[in-house]
């Protein structure tokens, strides 16, 4: 039995606090990366990897439903975690088994959508990498230790990107960038299974029918969910090809830090809503606390991408990109909205409710797939862009109702939000007002500094709760 640590004995917000620290680490390497592969690789090279990496994920999410079963199970009160553990082991080596065989059949597909010669070894390749690690390293959230979970992915983020220079700059192109990560994430796995301290133990009939049981519907909702999320870019590779999945990968890299806290924050609350809910404990007010806060960097990143769009993309990446600055503001737009639904996702998954939750994730992606397929072909790469948007909005509505029984009295819409978007509309006025925009540096990094400095100044000062969530993070971290 697990006895070490369950998801309610840890603080959320020094947890949060330290996975969005590890976040930012990770972003900044990754954000490095990005310009160096985009600009050696170009667009064209630089989106077939992405398109690559997408089919990879879609590929992956038995086992990421698998696992985010095992997480819902390892966190309930009284379970024999060592079971749930050796459940996840033998689904993980019954996953790569299949995976081996079905790339095989598929191969001279892979190479005709991504244009990489011999795509299937890389695919592999990335497949094996990312379900060996995400199988570890849920089980890891599920103590609570989002933390130690997001420090760890930082460090195989450390691995991965000398490892990818290495190879890429030795000729290796796109295999380089897909075998680095791939050994990054074998490298790294020990150390999760070390900090999860669990000996696994082969699990009985009742615990794999248990983690079946919820299984068999977060695999759908994380199918669909996966699907929709890659949906643009494999749309946008199939479409108008992989020069334009290059543009909307790198719009998509910009404002990915605006979701920082919400996925650190709602990866700890899942496991905390599903001990306290299973002991019969409220949890209302860890849902309202990580909702407060769960957009407070997605909403000064629209601001800015209001303001600086173009000037941005082309000063990192590049003219050849310059085509990105409007999917960068549509896309920094739905991430607000998908910050607040990543915190209603991970509560419902927590209430043991993952039929729900497949529905959502079905119907929104159904949305996304009509709207993409009409609006491209019209309006262009920003067509995707807009049904996402669209379809982030079905999926916020469909959330609150879903939990609205549950939630009495709740308070979707927090008052914290609101003032995020009050600071955010001085920092777009004073920008406007007074920041000259253009590209290169002496025009970008004055903008990005004054812009943070606007809205977190405002916020800070018309926002009590802020103030003392500041001072409460401070304190459980130090």
């Amino acid at each position: 039995m697990g006895t070490e640590t369950n998801a309610s004995d840890v603080s959320l917000s020094a947890e949060t606090a330290k996975a969005t620290a590890a976040k930012f680490s990770m972003a900044a390497i990754g954000f490095v990366g990005t310009i160096i592969f985009a600009r050696i690789l170009g667009p064209e090279r630089f989106g077939a990897y992405y398109l690559l990496f997408a089919l990879v994920k879609i590929a992956d999410l038995p086992i990421e439903g698998w696992s985010i079963a095992a997480k819902k199970r390892f966190s309930e009160s009284g379970t024999n975690t060592s079971e749930v553990v050796g459940a996840q082991l033998l689904f993980l080596g019954s996953w790569l088994g299949i995976g081996a065989i079905g790339i095989l059949f598929i191969s001279s597909l892979l190479s005709s959508y991504t244009g990489i010669h011999e795509a299937w070894k890389l695919f592999f390749a990335i497949f094996a990498g990312e379900a060996i690690y995400v199988s570890s390293e849920r089980l890891l959230q599920a103590r609570g230790l989002v933390g130690k979970a997001t420090w760890t992915d930082a460090l195989r983020s450390y691995i991965t990107f000398p490892l990818q220079v290495l190879l890429v700059l030795s000729g290796w192109g796109v295999a380089g960038m897909a075998y680095g990560l791939a050994a990054a994430s074998i490298i790294v796995t020990p150390l999760t299974l070390y900090f999860l301290s669990v000996t696994p133990q082969v699990p009985s009939r009742s615990a794999v029918v248990s983690q079946w049981s919820y299984a068999k519907y977060s695999v759908l909702s994380t199918l669909f969910g996966r699907v929709y999320e890659r949906f643009d870019i494999l749309l946008l590779g199939y479409l108008l090809g992989p020069t334009a999945a290059g543009w909307y990968e790198v719009a998509y890299k910009l404002v990915t830090p605006g979701t920082f806290i919400a996925e650190t924050a709602s990866s700890g609350l899942m496991p905390r809503v599903s001990h306290l809910s299973s002991k019969g404990e409220s949890f209302v007010d860890d849902v309202t606390n990580v909702l407060s806060f769960a957009s407070i960097l997605a909403v000064p990143i629209f601001c800015g991408a209001l303001v600086i769009a173009e000037p941005l993309i082309v000063t990192i990446y590049g003219s050849a990109y310059s085509a990105a600055a409007p999917l960068l503001i549509v896309i920094a737009l739905y991430h607000i909205v998908m910050t607040q639904n990543a915190v209603l996702g991970q509560t419902v998954f927590g209430l043991d409710r993952p039929r729900s939750l497949a529905l959502i994730a079905a119907s929104s992606l159904i949305v996304n797939i009509i709207l993409g397929v009409l609006l491209v072909p019209i309006v262009g790469p920003v067509g995707a862009a807009i049904s996402s948007a669209i379809a982030e909005l079905t999926t916020s509505a469909l959330l609150v109702w879903s939990l609205s029984n549950t939630l009495q009295e709740f308070q979707f819409l927090t008052p914290e939000l609101m003032k995020q978007g009050v600071s955010g509309g001085i920092m777009i006025g004073v920008l406007s007002l007074t920041i000259p925009m253009s590209t290169g540096a002496e025009g970008i990094v004055p903008a990005l500094i004054a812009g943070g400095a606007i809205y977190f100044g405002v916020l800070i000062y018309i926002s009590s709760e802020f103030r003392t969530t500041i001072r409460a993070v401070l304190t459980g971290v130090f």
